[in-house]
């Protein structure tokens, strides 16, 4: 009997060590297949951020096939002061691609130039990010967003700015080289102000105190960094042609408007070739 007892302990006991083993190697499993899948996502995250391969500009801008050049993330830092910007490689221009880069970093640094002039004895900080809106083989559309602040200001200030590329031409598009503004195309657009913005106070500012001929001015003057119409612009996506303006400071200092392209063919300028880009509105702007 009790080697029948000492036979079951000792099976009891080395069934509780392999179930011990067994936990352990489970807890041990737990711990780094966590941290693996961990890793995994953030080298994941870090990819869709970065401009070298920026999946997540692709899945918004509906970028189209076969596009003979890439973006790469560059960036100007100084102090408190972080600016990041696209630039533009692999194109067969050498000399073209240097305008192209040029002109985004420049536009991406507007800014600063504006904020140093005027704060020159006040510490300034600003962090400032881009997004390709749109990417096609001939025509690139940045979003420029950020914030800055400076000891002499009340509040920070929330920055939205833009710039859209010819790239075969490595030049520039304002938005009165791409759409035919006039009195209605402004009446169209307030007309789609009214109906889409549901902020009293924006639609009061831009509607009421805002009238169509200063309307018509801001957007000759958009896109022309800082310069003519302040914070005004434009910029490209999928469907739309998108419009930023400056607004009070409690509804966030800008607001931006996407106009379908279908709602406003009739104001297409097509012998602008950036609509090549877009054959289906061309096609139907033209008939």
């Amino acid at each position: 009997m009790r080697e029948k007892v000492k036979v079951l302990i000792t099976m009891f006991l080395i069934a509780l060590l392999i179930t011990s083993c067994n936990k352990k190697n489970l807890d041990v499993n737990a711990t780094v297949t966590p941290e693996s899948e961990q890793v995994q996502v953030v080298q994941e995250t870090n990819i869709t951020d970065s401009g070298n391969n920026n999946s997540k500009e692709e899945e918004k801008s509906q970028t189209t096939k076969n596009i003979p050049y890439s973006i790469v993330d560059e960036s100007y830092t100084d102090k408190e002061i972080t600016i990041r910007y696209p630039q533009v490689t692999g194109t067969d221009n050498s000399k073209g691609q240097e305008k192209i880069n040029e002109l985004l970093k420049f536009e991406a640094l507007v800014p600063l130039d504006d904020y140093l002039s005027s704060t020159a004895d006040y510490d300034l900080s600003m962090d400032i990010d881009y997004e390709i809106t749109w990417k096609s083989e001939n025509l690139l559309s940045v979003q420029y967003r950020g914030s800055s602040y400076s000891e002499e200001a009340a509040y920070p200030l929330d920055l939205f700015y833009t710039i859209n590329i010819d790239i075969k031409h490595g030049k520039k598009i304002r938005l009165k080289d791409v759409i035919k503004l006039d009195a209605k195309f402004v009446e169209k657009f307030r007309e789609h102000i009214a109906k889409n913005i549901h902020d009293d106070v924006v639609k009061s500012y831009l509607l009421e105190r805002t009238t169509s001929d200063e309307l018509l001015k801001y957007l000759n003057g958009a896109d022309s960094s800082f310069e003519i119409s302040n914070f005004t612009f434009s910029y490209f996506t999928k469907d739309s042609l998108g419009i930023s303006l400056t607004t009070l400071h409690g509804a966030g200092d800008h607001t931006e408007f996407e106009l379908k392209y279908q709602d406003i063919k009739e104001f297409l300028n097509t012998e602008n070739e950036v609509w090549k880009e877009f054959p289906e509105i061309l096609e139907e702007s033209r008939n």
